[in-house]
């Protein structure tokens, strides 16, 4: 079999693809930091120094990290707790620096503008809510990536009302080998342990 002779899709890269259109090199920096460019150097302070000036944002526009990300895409910042360094998302600093401290260790920092993957920091943008708040949230905005959505799913919500719909005068095995799924995969959806969000 011909080896495939696709290169990077950056541009000016000579590499061998690797992943994702790109080399092994730029799908690295992809994932570690949203973007195939990477992020530049920075200089000791400046991450928190670009947070605190976003606190002064004049403009409703999101304000977009330039520093490292998450491999989701997420803003992170180097943080001094207990006298030690840790990574954290910029966005919880943020909405700590605008609402005080998170009500409970439930809480997280949501994105109004539902942009908190593409490192969003504008701190009118941010407020604390749980993690299930948050979820629905990202639900409005169209971003879950739960059920169909999800790159693994092997069946659509139709399929799902169609199994609970036609138990049990058709059996879970047999609706296992119609729908090309497992038994067990059918036993939780229809017991609502899977796919629950499906009405």
């Amino acid at each position: 079999m011909a080896k495939s002779s696709r290169k990077c899709g950056f541009s000016g890269c000579e590499k061998k693809h690797y992943a994702l259109g790109y080399c092994s090199a730029h799908h690295t920096k992809l994932r570690r930091h949203g973007t195939p460019e990477g992020v530049r150097p920075t200089h000791h302070g400046e991450p928190m120094a670009f947070l605190l000036d976003a606190l002064h944002a004049n403009s409703r526009d999101c304000i977009i990290w330039p520093f490292s990300r998450s491999d989701k895409g997420y803003a992170r910042i180097s943080v001094k707790k207990d006298g030690r360094r840790r990574m954290a998302l910029a966005s919880n600093v943020i909405c700590e620096l605008v609402h005080g401290a998170a009500p409970t260790p439930d809480h997280e920092a949501a994105h109004s503008c539902g942009n908190g993957h593409l490192a969003c920091v504008h701190p009118d943008h941010v407020r604390w809510k749980t993690h299930a708040e948050n979820m629905a949230e990202m639900m409005e905005h169209g971003r879950s990536t739960r059920g169909e959505k999800h790159a693994l799913a092997k069946i659509s919500e139709d399929t799902v009302r169609s199994i609970r719909r036609e138990f049990p005068a058709v059996t879970k095995r047999q609706l296992s080998l119609k729908y090309k799924i497992s038994p067990s995969h059918v036993s939780r959806i229809i017991n609502g342990e899977r796919w629950a969000h499906v009405a």
